[in-house]
Protein backbone atom coordinates (compact mmCIF):
# COMPACT_ATOMS: atom_id res chain seq x y z
CA UNK A 1 0.00 0.00 0.00
CA UNK A 2 1.07 3.65 -0.39
CA UNK A 3 2.76 5.95 2.69
CA UNK A 4 0.03 7.85 2.50
CA UNK A 5 -2.19 7.83 5.90
CA UNK A 6 -4.45 4.91 5.58
CA UNK A 7 -7.44 3.79 8.42
CA UNK A 8 -8.76 0.09 8.97
CA UNK A 9 -12.04 0.71 10.55
CA UNK A 10 -11.42 3.23 13.34
CA UNK A 11 -7.74 2.68 13.27
CA UNK A 12 -5.91 5.57 11.53
CA UNK A 13 -2.09 5.11 10.79
CA UNK A 14 0.03 8.22 11.48
CA UNK A 15 2.95 7.84 9.46
CA UNK A 16 6.14 9.46 11.16
CA UNK A 17 8.39 12.44 10.40
CA UNK A 18 11.75 12.32 8.79
CA UNK A 19 10.81 9.33 7.21
CA UNK A 20 9.66 7.63 10.75
CA UNK A 21 13.01 7.19 11.86
CA UNK A 22 14.58 7.23 15.21
CA UNK A 23 13.42 9.14 17.34
CA UNK A 24 10.25 9.13 15.24
CA UNK A 25 7.83 6.62 15.02
CA UNK A 26 4.64 5.62 13.05
CA UNK A 27 1.85 6.33 15.69
CA UNK A 28 -1.88 4.70 15.46
CA UNK A 29 -5.19 6.38 16.18
CA UNK A 30 -7.82 4.33 17.49
CA UNK A 31 -10.54 6.91 16.86
CA UNK A 32 -13.25 4.70 19.02
CA UNK A 33 -15.24 5.60 22.19
CA UNK A 34 -11.59 5.38 23.74
CA UNK A 35 -9.34 7.54 21.79
CA UNK A 36 -6.34 6.25 22.16
CA UNK A 37 -2.42 6.57 20.69
CA UNK A 38 -0.58 3.29 20.34
CA UNK A 39 3.13 4.92 20.37
CA UNK A 40 2.74 8.51 20.19
CA UNK A 41 6.42 9.47 18.72
CA UNK A 42 5.02 10.25 14.44
CA UNK A 43 5.55 14.17 15.24
CA UNK A 44 4.29 17.25 17.72
CA UNK A 45 2.37 18.83 15.39
CA UNK A 46 0.29 16.41 13.65
CA UNK A 47 -0.55 14.30 17.34
CA UNK A 48 -1.59 17.85 18.75
CA UNK A 49 -3.73 18.44 15.48
CA UNK A 50 -6.07 15.69 16.28
CA UNK A 51 -6.05 16.86 19.82
CA UNK A 52 -3.94 16.65 23.16
CA UNK A 53 -7.14 17.08 25.44
CA UNK A 54 -9.25 14.47 22.97
CA UNK A 55 -6.73 11.48 23.84
CA UNK A 56 -8.02 9.15 26.94
CA UNK A 57 -5.08 6.51 26.58
CA UNK A 58 -2.06 6.27 25.17
CA UNK A 59 -0.04 2.46 24.95
CA UNK A 60 3.39 2.05 24.76
CA UNK A 61 4.42 -1.14 22.98
CA UNK A 62 7.71 -0.67 24.90
CA UNK A 63 9.59 1.93 26.65
CA UNK A 64 12.16 3.53 24.37
CA UNK A 65 12.72 6.58 23.52
CA UNK A 66 11.21 6.42 19.90
CA UNK A 67 7.98 4.68 21.22
CA UNK A 68 7.06 6.74 24.48
CA UNK A 69 8.64 10.69 22.90
CA UNK A 70 5.27 12.36 23.46
CA UNK A 71 3.64 10.57 25.87
CA UNK A 72 3.87 14.01 28.51
CA UNK A 73 1.96 15.87 26.18
CA UNK A 74 -1.20 13.82 26.52
CA UNK A 75 -1.43 15.02 30.38
CA UNK A 76 -5.25 14.09 30.43
CA UNK A 77 -4.33 10.81 29.01
CA UNK A 78 -4.11 7.15 31.10
CA UNK A 79 -0.60 5.70 29.86
CA UNK A 80 -0.35 2.10 29.86
CA UNK A 81 2.63 0.08 29.34
CA UNK A 82 3.91 -3.52 29.79
CA UNK A 83 4.18 -4.66 33.44
CA UNK A 84 7.67 -5.35 32.37
CA UNK A 85 8.29 -1.38 31.82
CA UNK A 86 6.60 0.09 35.73
CA UNK A 87 9.76 0.63 36.82
CA UNK A 88 12.03 2.10 33.97
CA UNK A 89 8.89 4.40 33.31
CA UNK A 90 8.65 6.01 35.94
CA UNK A 91 12.28 6.37 37.54
CA UNK A 92 14.99 7.55 35.60
CA UNK A 93 17.79 5.31 37.13
CA UNK A 94 15.19 2.26 36.25
CA UNK A 95 14.38 3.33 33.07
CA UNK A 96 18.66 4.39 32.42
CA UNK A 97 19.84 1.11 33.28
CA UNK A 98 17.10 -0.66 31.47
CA UNK A 99 18.73 0.87 28.28
CA UNK A 100 21.91 -0.46 29.28
CA UNK A 101 23.54 2.81 30.61
CA UNK A 102 24.94 1.53 34.05
CA UNK A 103 26.22 -1.95 32.97
CA UNK A 104 28.63 0.07 30.36
CA UNK A 105 28.59 3.76 31.51
CA UNK A 106 28.50 2.99 35.36
CA UNK A 107 27.26 4.39 38.49
CA UNK A 108 28.61 7.63 38.90
CA UNK A 109 27.40 8.45 34.78
CA UNK A 110 23.68 7.46 35.27
CA UNK A 111 24.06 8.99 38.65
CA UNK A 112 25.27 12.69 37.24
CA UNK A 113 22.57 11.62 34.26
CA UNK A 114 19.59 11.51 36.80
CA UNK A 115 20.88 15.01 38.37
CA UNK A 116 21.05 16.57 35.07
CA UNK A 117 17.46 15.70 34.55
CA UNK A 118 16.22 16.29 37.99
CA UNK A 119 17.55 20.14 37.46
CA UNK A 120 14.49 22.52 37.16
CA UNK A 121 15.61 24.05 33.84
CA UNK A 122 14.73 22.31 30.87
CA UNK A 123 16.95 24.21 28.13
CA UNK A 124 19.38 21.50 26.67
CA UNK A 125 22.84 22.21 25.92
CA UNK A 126 23.58 18.90 24.61
CA UNK A 127 25.25 18.11 21.56
CA UNK A 128 23.29 14.62 21.44
CA UNK A 129 20.31 13.40 22.64
CA UNK A 130 21.80 11.25 25.33
CA UNK A 131 21.69 14.64 27.65
CA UNK A 132 18.22 16.57 25.64
CA UNK A 133 16.00 16.52 28.11
CA UNK A 134 12.70 16.09 25.60
CA UNK A 135 14.04 12.33 25.50
CA UNK A 136 13.07 12.24 29.11
CA UNK A 137 10.29 13.79 29.54
CA UNK A 138 7.96 11.10 29.35
CA UNK A 139 9.11 9.19 31.76
CA UNK A 140 7.36 9.50 35.73
CA UNK A 141 3.96 8.70 34.79
CA UNK A 142 2.16 5.41 33.93
CA UNK A 143 -1.45 4.74 35.17
CA UNK A 144 -2.55 1.19 34.19
CA UNK A 145 -0.14 -1.84 33.10
CA UNK A 146 -0.93 -4.92 30.33
CA UNK A 147 0.44 -8.24 29.42
CA UNK A 148 0.17 -11.35 27.18
CA UNK A 149 -3.21 -12.67 26.95
CA UNK A 150 -5.06 -9.26 27.79
CA UNK A 151 -7.42 -8.14 25.25
CA UNK A 152 -7.98 -3.96 25.52
CA UNK A 153 -11.05 -2.61 24.03
CA UNK A 154 -11.58 0.89 22.60
CA UNK A 155 -15.16 0.29 22.07
CA UNK A 156 -15.96 -1.15 18.50
CA UNK A 157 -12.26 -2.23 17.92
CA UNK A 158 -10.10 -4.62 20.60
CA UNK A 159 -6.88 -5.81 20.59
CA UNK A 160 -4.88 -8.71 21.69
CA UNK A 161 -1.83 -8.18 23.33
CA UNK A 162 0.92 -10.36 22.24
CA UNK A 163 4.05 -10.37 24.19
CA UNK A 164 7.27 -10.69 21.54
CA UNK A 165 10.61 -9.82 23.70
CA UNK A 166 14.04 -9.69 22.07
CA UNK A 167 14.32 -6.37 20.82
CA UNK A 168 13.29 -5.51 24.32
CA UNK A 169 11.80 -7.70 27.10
CA UNK A 170 8.99 -5.83 27.01
CA UNK A 171 8.24 -5.48 23.19
CA UNK A 172 4.46 -6.55 22.86
CA UNK A 173 2.47 -6.43 19.15
CA UNK A 174 -1.44 -5.38 18.93
CA UNK A 175 -3.52 -7.74 16.41
CA UNK A 176 -7.02 -6.37 15.74
CA UNK A 177 -9.11 -8.77 14.74
CA UNK A 178 -11.92 -7.13 13.74
CA UNK A 179 -9.45 -5.24 11.00
CA UNK A 180 -7.14 -8.12 10.17
CA UNK A 181 -4.59 -6.05 11.42
CA UNK A 182 -1.33 -6.61 13.29
CA UNK A 183 0.82 -3.40 14.88
CA UNK A 184 4.34 -5.44 14.80
CA UNK A 185 6.31 -2.22 16.81
CA UNK A 186 10.03 -3.11 15.95
CA UNK A 187 9.93 -5.64 13.49
CA UNK A 188 10.62 -3.15 11.12
CA UNK A 189 11.60 -5.52 8.07
CA UNK A 190 11.86 -3.35 5.56
CA UNK A 191 15.12 -2.14 7.00
CA UNK A 192 18.30 -2.83 5.64
CA UNK A 193 19.95 -1.88 9.50
CA UNK A 194 18.36 -5.44 11.29
CA UNK A 195 17.01 -6.12 14.64
CA UNK A 196 18.43 -4.11 17.48
CA UNK A 197 19.17 -5.57 20.58
CA UNK A 198 21.10 -3.04 22.57
CA UNK A 199 18.91 -2.93 25.91
CA UNK A 200 20.23 -4.72 29.27
CA UNK A 201 17.63 -7.10 28.74
CA UNK A 202 17.41 -7.38 25.11
CA UNK A 203 18.06 -10.81 23.65
CA UNK A 204 18.74 -12.42 20.48
CA UNK A 205 17.51 -15.44 21.40
CA UNK A 206 13.79 -14.65 22.60
CA UNK A 207 14.26 -11.87 19.19
CA UNK A 208 14.40 -14.86 16.68
CA UNK A 209 11.81 -16.82 18.95
CA UNK A 210 9.44 -14.28 18.86
CA UNK A 211 10.05 -13.64 15.27
CA UNK A 212 8.55 -17.20 14.83
CA UNK A 213 5.53 -16.37 16.60
CA UNK A 214 4.67 -13.62 14.14
CA UNK A 215 4.77 -16.24 11.44
CA UNK A 216 1.83 -17.84 13.10
CA UNK A 217 -0.60 -14.45 13.64
CA UNK A 218 -3.83 -14.57 11.39
CA UNK A 219 -3.77 -11.19 10.18
CA UNK A 220 -3.87 -10.34 6.48
CA UNK A 221 -2.26 -6.54 7.22
CA UNK A 222 0.78 -6.17 9.17
CA UNK A 223 2.69 -2.49 10.11
CA UNK A 224 5.62 -1.61 11.90
CA UNK A 225 6.79 1.12 13.48
CA UNK A 226 9.60 2.71 10.98
CA UNK A 227 8.36 0.75 7.70
CA UNK A 228 5.89 3.56 6.34
CA UNK A 229 4.04 0.93 4.83
CA UNK A 230 1.37 -1.76 5.36
CA UNK A 231 2.08 -5.27 4.29
CA UNK A 232 0.30 -8.14 3.85
CA UNK A 233 0.84 -11.34 5.70
CA UNK A 234 3.03 -12.88 2.48
CA UNK A 235 5.11 -9.22 1.92
CA UNK A 236 5.77 -9.76 5.87
CA UNK A 237 6.75 -12.84 5.72
CA UNK A 238 9.03 -12.69 2.94
CA UNK A 239 11.02 -9.79 4.36
CA UNK A 240 10.57 -10.99 7.91
CA UNK A 241 13.42 -13.75 7.02
CA UNK A 242 15.32 -11.37 5.58
CA UNK A 243 15.05 -8.89 8.64
CA UNK A 244 16.10 -11.70 10.90
CA UNK A 245 18.73 -13.37 8.83
CA UNK A 246 21.20 -10.12 9.62
CA UNK A 247 21.41 -11.87 12.95
CA UNK A 248 23.97 -14.07 11.10
CA UNK A 249 25.60 -12.30 8.55
CA UNK A 250 26.46 -9.99 12.22
CA UNK A 251 27.44 -13.76 13.67
CA UNK A 252 30.02 -14.37 10.91
CA UNK A 253 31.46 -10.60 10.70
CA UNK A 254 32.32 -10.72 14.43
CA UNK A 255 33.50 -14.58 13.92
CA UNK A 256 35.72 -13.68 11.25
CA UNK A 257 36.97 -10.76 13.52
CA UNK A 258 37.87 -12.52 16.35
CA UNK A 259 40.06 -15.13 14.50
CA UNK A 260 42.19 -12.40 13.95
CA UNK A 261 43.05 -12.11 17.75
CA UNK A 262 41.72 -8.58 17.82
CA UNK A 263 40.78 -7.75 21.88
CA UNK A 264 37.31 -6.86 22.76
CA UNK A 265 38.33 -3.11 23.30
CA UNK A 266 39.34 -3.13 19.36
CA UNK A 267 36.04 -4.76 18.30
CA UNK A 268 33.90 -2.75 20.34
CA UNK A 269 35.61 0.26 18.72
CA UNK A 270 35.16 -0.91 14.68
CA UNK A 271 31.06 0.21 14.47
CA UNK A 272 29.81 -3.09 13.79
CA UNK A 273 26.50 -2.18 14.06
CA UNK A 274 26.87 2.11 14.26
CA UNK A 275 28.86 3.96 12.01
CA UNK A 276 32.37 5.51 14.40
CA UNK A 277 31.09 8.62 13.58
CA UNK A 278 28.30 8.47 16.08
CA UNK A 279 30.11 6.75 19.01
CA UNK A 280 30.79 9.96 20.88
CA UNK A 281 26.93 9.91 21.90
CA UNK A 282 27.38 7.82 25.01
CA UNK A 283 23.72 5.86 24.45
CA UNK A 284 24.74 5.07 20.44
CA UNK A 285 28.13 3.94 22.30
CA UNK A 286 26.21 1.82 25.07
CA UNK A 287 24.34 0.03 22.41
CA UNK A 288 27.13 -0.84 19.93
CA UNK A 289 29.00 -2.97 23.03
CA UNK A 290 25.90 -4.60 24.13
CA UNK A 291 24.87 -5.54 20.81
CA UNK A 292 28.25 -6.94 20.68
CA UNK A 293 28.39 -8.49 23.90
CA UNK A 294 25.25 -9.97 23.09
CA UNK A 295 26.45 -11.32 19.69
CA UNK A 296 29.73 -13.02 21.83
CA UNK A 297 27.16 -14.48 24.37
CA UNK A 298 25.09 -15.73 21.99
CA UNK A 299 27.71 -17.52 19.82
CA UNK A 300 29.62 -18.80 22.38
CA UNK A 301 32.96 -16.62 21.16
CA UNK A 302 32.57 -15.00 24.70
CA UNK A 303 35.22 -17.58 25.88
CA UNK A 304 37.51 -16.67 23.00
CA UNK A 305 37.42 -12.77 24.04
CA UNK A 306 36.91 -12.53 27.91
CA UNK A 307 37.57 -8.59 27.88
CA UNK A 308 33.86 -8.64 28.00
CA UNK A 309 34.09 -8.99 31.88
CA UNK A 310 36.85 -6.62 32.58
CA UNK A 311 34.57 -3.80 30.58
CA UNK A 312 31.97 -4.10 32.26
CA UNK A 313 34.10 -3.43 35.62
CA UNK A 314 35.74 -0.52 33.90
CA UNK A 315 32.59 0.47 32.10
CA UNK A 316 34.46 1.40 29.43
CA UNK A 317 34.93 5.32 30.51
CA UNK A 318 38.18 5.53 29.09
CA UNK A 319 37.16 4.86 25.17
CA UNK A 320 34.27 7.65 25.80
Amino acid sequence: MSQKNISFGKINIIWGEKGSRFPYSNTLFIDDKIKTFIDPSAGLDVLKKIGDERIDRVINSHFHFDHIRFNYVFQNADIWVHKLDSGAMTDYFSYIRKYGGLRILGEQWVNELVNYLNQKEMKSEANSFTYDRSFYRSIGKINFTYQEGDTISFGKENAYVIHTPGHADSMCCFYFPEQSLCYVSDYNVLSDWGPWYGGEESSIQELIKSADRLKEIDADYFVTAHDQAVLTKQEFLKHLGKFISVIDERNRKIESLVKKDISFYELSDLGIFYEKKYHYIHWVRTWETLMLIKHLEYTNLKKIIPYVLKLEEERCLESL
